[in-house]
């Protein structure tokens, strides 16, 4: 696991393993510290490691995206 905070813009940013995304007792010891933060306004961003093949995902996401940007323009 992994805790990065950014006080500038109030982010609090957890990274878990796979391993760690499925142990419910990971989450029980680290939430009374993310609850400090949310009662202080700070944005809980959680990342949890995929099954996945991370570059075709990233390509497809990219390709989503980039769609989405084309038709929103005017």
């Amino acid at each position: 696991m992994k805790i990065e905070i950014d006080d500038k813009i109030k982010h609090v940013y957890v990274w878990l393993t796979k391993e760690e995304s499925k142990d419910s007792l990971v989450m029980e010891e680290i939430k009374p510290m993310l609850d400090e933060y949310k009662d202080n306004k700070y944005k809980l961003i959680v990342f949890h490691s995929g099954e996945g093949d991370l570059i075709e995902l990233t390509k497809g996401l990219l390709s989503h995206n980039k769609n989405l940007a084309l038709n929103n323009t005017v």
